[in-house]
């Protein structure tokens, strides 16, 4: 189940925006926060893709780069001015220029992601049979009808028989987002093969992390590729805001590739083909004591890195004012700190520790600052 904190009625020029936001290196912190204003305009609005490129032109040209940033909200339009300049560039690309951004479009390109992911997964022996239907309902069935955030659903067997309704994976048609949603279906893709297998047990726990590592990102940089696997999770799912429903599936991705680290990759498969009831009786001994076992799964595997890097290594909390991260953005060691600079300064120094100042008024970047600062890890916060 995958729930979303905020849905518009779909047009296909608002789904073309968000394509090419996932497409972009775009840095701000929190999606329902980012540009609201000209994202409203363009679901109210837009009809083509021309029309979708003025409305980025207006909003990128209304913030001009060489007028001074008197104040936090002049920084913020500045810095969301430059991510739409990069989206509407990015509108223009030529891998969107033939896509169909129609709620029929977008059915199918997850029904043929589904069938791509039946394909993997069955090479690895987690057979599933015939690839599950994918419904499109403006409302999820009952009993799940009740939390309207819920824009994904995997149906199984036992559902089937509890509740008569009938299995597959259902999307809530206002929530459908290019890439987003094939994302989405491949976490479901893994609730659906083990159910498959074990449609007596409820899916909770450790194969809600499965789900994310396995699907979300393996399967996902398989067949939409690492780098837009990279921005769906970090954009999806390591948002600066704390959200409880969100961290539960952080934590359980945690686990899970916990899991995978110490049985390796193909030790965790042959875990899933024994079905939920081998799953849960894992899932017990990893969370009852620490193991004490080495690593044995190899790291420089392209999945295992990715995955490393967004379960354990990237960095939430660089999330801080639109005035810090551009002065962060143009830092380097030896330079001189101005008067226009003191707040954001100060900011990057005493709440991200990153930043330390000599008395002749010199950044000092050394150790973790320094790694910080070059491998560009800070995000505007667009709460």
């Amino acid at each position: 189940m995958y729930e979303i904190m905020t849905t518009l009625e779909h047009n296909p020029e608002t789904a073309r925006f968000m394509a090419a936001m996932y497409l972009s290196d775009v840095r701000f912190s929190y999606l329902p926060g980012f540009a609201t204003e000209v994202r409203g305009e363009i679901s109210r609005a837009a009809s083509s893709a021309d029309e979708l490129v003025a409305i980025l032109a207006r909003a990128g040209s209304a913030a001009d780069p060489e007028a001074p940033l008197a104040d936090g909200p002049a920084v913020r339009r500045h810095v969301e001015a430059r991510d739409l300049r990069t989206i509407q560039e990015m509108v223009k690309d030529d891998r969107l220029a033939a896509v169909d951004f129609s709620p029929e479009g977008i059915h199918a390109e997850i029904v043929a992601t589904c069938r791509r992911a039946v394909d993997i997964l069955s090479a690895q022996g987690l057979t599933l049979g015939e690839p599950p239907d994918v419904l499109l309902v403006d409302r999820m069935p009952h009993p799940y009808d009740g939390k309207p955030s819920i824009t994904a659903l995997a149906v199984d067997g036992a559902d089937e028989a509890e509740y008569g309704v009938a299995q597959g994976v259902y999307f809530q048609r206002s929530g459908l987002t290019p890439f987003y949603s094939q994302f989405i279906a491949l976490h479901e893709m893994v609730h659906i093969m083990l159910g498959h297998r074990d449609p007596g047990r409820n899916a909770h726990g450790i194969e809600e992390g499965i789900a994310d590592v396995l699907g979300s990102i393996w399967l996902s940089q398989l067949i939409l590729g690492r780098e837009l696997t990279r921005q769906l999770y970090v954009l999806n799912r390591l948002s600066s805001e704390y959200n409880p429903y969100s961290e539960r599936y952080l934590d359980s991705a945690r686990q899970a590739f916990a899991l995978i680290l110490i049985h390796g990759f193909e030790g965790t498969l042959e875990f899933l083909r024994g079905g939920r009831a081998e799953l849960y009786r894992i899932e017990k001994s990893l969370l009852k004591a620490a193991p004490r076992t080495r690593i044995v799964a190899d790291l420089g595997d392209d999945f295992m890195s990715l995955a490393w890097e967004l379960l354990f290594t990237y960095p939430r909390s660089f999330v801080c004012s639109p005035a810090a991260f551009l002065f962060a953005r143009q830092a380097h060691s030896g330079l001189t700190i101005r008067e226009v600079a003191a707040q954001a300064s100060r900011e990057l120094r005493d709440e991200h520790g990153v930043l330390f100042l000599r008395k002749d008024g010199l950044v000092v970047l050394e150790g973790t600052p320094a790694i910080v600062f070059s491998e560009d890890w800070f995000r505007y916060d667009s709460r």
